[in-house]
């Protein structure tokens, strides 16, 4: 994997700059061209990340339980057919909490599923 460090200098040669960064700069954000790529660096790489779905930026989470909706397994209140706060919104079943880490979900997979999930970003 490429480093920071690297990354800023070959960022810095193809605007043809002359000057070049190290680590502790990057770090101490001693000079502008640091602190200009320390500004510039997470955001463009989250961006980068959520254009196609790279193998190398794949993880799997199990995704932590929220709330149903009444009538299901997890929630024994009477069904009704009127949408209530605290529900998940229609048409859905069931409310997940969204990964903090997650920059683009690409598929769920079912919790009773035997099979291998086929990719539908």
């Amino acid at each position: 994997m490429t480093a920071q460090v690297d990354m800023a200098n070959r960022s810095l040669q193809t605007w043809g700059s002359r000057t070049t960064v190290t680590a502790a700069e990057l770090a101490a954000q001693s000079t502008n061209e640091a602190i200009q790529f320390n500004i510039i660096y997470v955001p463009f790489r989250r961006r980068l990340l959520r254009m196609a779905p790279w193998a190398c930026a794949f993880n799997s989470a199990n995704l932590n339980f929220i709330t149903s909706i009444p009538g299901t397994p997890e929630n024994t209140s009477p069904a009704t057919q009127l949408w209530a706060k605290g529900q998940p919104a229609p048409p859905w079943a069931y409310e997940y909490q969204y990964p903090v880490d997650c920059l683009r979900m690409c598929w769920l997979t079912p919790q009773t599923a035997t099979a291998l999930p086929q990719a539908s970003p």
